[in-house]
């Protein structure tokens, strides 16, 4: 609904019709795009459009590989568990600020103000989804770039599962096998797929309308409380999912695709279950039907047939272990 039909609206009291007219013409338009489902903003923020944008489709049958060493296998096969990190001690140790920087850019552009870019930059770090955790695949099985990131001394592995396994798995675990997210209470959590996003043109295009739609509402906080606190809250939940989502560029061939697990936490703060070298983890346990593959990587000294031995000495008896196509 447009505001100017709203305003036309009988039900509404002279009041609040006179406090939205006495707005700036900012904050009417973040009213307005905040209704408005054909708005720019609307488009690029509601979880209910973007969420399946950068999602993937968890009911087909592909096949996804995490790269990792023969000695993280042996313990995971061991163990039968999967230890899942949480989303501050990724690789990239910039991962999240990406995104929050994109967004100062965009304010610099928007002729934002000193203090309005530090509470901007201080309410993300604070941000909603703090007790998340993140589980990186590729669709790749040969990736040169994966194996040397995660194998330096050329012992590496890609581990090979299933999409809709992975997703069943996490769910029953993390969801409590809840399907229905209206249903979801504190200590169950949101798990999806998504596919990271490496395209600048792409991160701009969602990113600069909600961004916009912030300072709107920031800078009509104080006339209007309710609406602008309200669409404040949806900016920086569209902001932080595509900070989660939106890489450099430059790692474009890590061609990752992600799974999380989002813990709805009253209190915002990381529940971990586990510290290994002070990083904070999940578990999650893992039988032996969930890996499929072991893509060897060329040149590894690890043996295919002292692969085989470990993995069924450990009740992995049907997994497929292959080495790598890459030359070298």
């Amino acid at each position: 609904m447009r505001l100017v039909d709203m305003l036309k609206d009988e039900r509404i009291s002279k009041n609040m019709r006179e406090m939205i007219e006495s707005l700036p013409q900012t904050g009417k338009m973040a009213l307005d795009n905040y209704y408005n489902e054909d708005s720019d903003f609307y488009r690029h923020a509601s979880p209910r459009l973007i969420i399946p944008e950068f999602s993937c489709d968890t009911s087909i049958d592909e096949s996804l590989y995490h790269y990792t060493t023969i000695e993280s296998l042996n313990k995971i096969v061991h163990s039968k568990e999967w230890l899942i990190k949480q989303k501050d001690f990724m690789n990239d140790p910039k991962e999240f600020q990406y995104t929050i920087d994109l967004g100062i850019t965009i304010l610099d552009s928007l002729n934002a103000t000193g203090d309005e870019k530090r509470l901007f930059t201080e309410a993300l770090e604070q941000s909603p989804f703090s007790d998340s955790y993140i589980w990186s695949f590729s669709k790749n099985k040969n990736s040169q770039t994966l194996f040397g990131n995660y194998s330096g001394d050329k012992n590496g592995v890609a581990l090979g599962f299933n999409i809709s396994e992975i997703q069943a798995v996490l769910a029953t675990r993390f969801a409590h096998g809840k399907t229905d997210p209206n249903h979801f209470s504190e200590g169950d959590a949101y798990v999806f797929p998504l596919k990271v996003t490496y395209d600048k043109e792409i991160q701009f295009e969602y990113l600069k309308p909600v961004v916009e739609e912030w300072l709107y509402a920031k800078r009509s906080l104080k006339q209007d409380w309710n609406d602008m606190k309200s669409i404040i809250e949806s900016c920086f939940t569209a902001i932080t999912l595509f900070a989660l989502d939106f890489k450099n560029p430059l790692l474009w061939q890590e061609e990752e695709i992600r799974f999380l697990v989002v813990n709805i936490r009253a209190d915002n703060a990381r529940h971990p279950e586990a510290y290994v070298g002070g990083v904070p983890f999940v578990k999650c346990k893992i039988d032996d039907t969930l890996i499929k593959k072991a893509i060897v990587q060329t040149g590894n000294s690890v043996s295919l047939e002292s692969l085989a031995k470990m993995l069924n000495d450990n009740g992995f008896t049907n997994v497929d272990i292959k080495k790598s196509d890459l030359p070298y």
